[in-house]
């Protein structure tokens, strides 16, 4: 349709920050967290209804964002030719952004969000939207306060390892003092100091590694037991792995999402991974 009838959208147009409204909201995240951005860039308000991703994009490229719809058509025609590539469950899945910090949505999902107006959409749809105008889009997103307290064995870096427990905290309100501040979650209760005290060897306890000990089977997302009973570090899954017969192989691991799944590498040459 949009051969025969020629639609394309216009060429570029350079944007002025003069003629654009700069968004306040953003200037004052980005005081607060990282000012040095506003040193060589300027955030530019567009309508916050839904299609702000779409509505950014037009705004970039033609001065204004009455292209939005046609961005979004473009993007989803995009995904709808080319499966393969944004689809993680696709057996021939390409992974072009190749970052396990980025958490995508089902295909599915991914697509209704863009034929949807007014529906958010996440990075899929901003890897679809630079392939289907052919221009590299870069995403930023300003640090922030860490308010999650990381719990990590002494041996993982800080990147390998995840959130596993997190308190309620909240930013100071302070503009002289940036740190974060606990907040007051009490309920006014009532206490009973007639109660047994806890027992120090009770079943959730810290060993004298400081390591959080606890009899209680660890349940995976959704009710499911795990098979060990338990959550592996990495050397014993490695262990287990080791020691276990593989009486099938494969010329090389299939490509698409994997849950629940190891795979045994033979990799005597110790090539490195690319």
């Amino acid at each position: 349709m949009l051969k025969t009838y020629n639609i394309d959208l216009p060429k570029s147009v350079p944007m002025s920050s003069s003629a654009s409204i700069v968004d306040d909201i953003s200037v004052s995240i980005l005081k607060r967290y990282h000012p040095v951005i506003l040193e060589s860039h300027v955030p530019i308000e567009v309508c916050r209804d839904g299609n702000c991703l779409f509505r950014a994009v037009s705004k970039g490229l033609r001065n204004t964002e009455e292209h939005y719809m046609q961005i979004r058509l473009l993007t989803l025609l995009e995904l709808i030719l080319n499966r393969s590539h944004y689809d993680y469950e696709h057996e021939a899945f390409v992974d072009h952004l190749n970052d396990d910090r980025l958490v995508f949505d089902r295909f599915d999902t991914v697509l209704n969000d863009i034929a949807t107006e007014f529906s958010y959409c996440g990075m899929m749809a901003l890897s679809g939207i630079s392939a289907a105008l052919s221009v590299p889009i870069q995403s930023y997103c300003p640090p922030t306060q860490d308010l999650t307290f990381l719990f990590a064995d002494d041996n993982h870096d800080d990147d390998s390892a995840s959130a596993t427990a997190a308190v309620a905290c909240v930013a100071n309100d302070d503009e002289d003092d940036d740190t974060a501040a606990v907040a007051d979650i009490s309920d006014n209760g009532t206490v009973d100091y007639d109660e047994d005290e806890a027992d120090d060897y009770d079943d959730d306890a810290v060993d004298k590694d400081g390591h959080f000990v606890t009899t209680e089977p660890d349940i995976l997302p959704g009710g499911k037991s795990l098979p060990l009973g338990r959550f592996l570090k990495t050397e014993k899954v490695i262990e287990i792995l080791q020691h276990t017969s593989v009486n099938d192989t494969l010329s090389e691991v299939p490509r698409g999402k994997k849950d629940d799944v190891y795979f045994v590498v033979q990799n005597e040459n110790k090539y490195r991974r690319a």
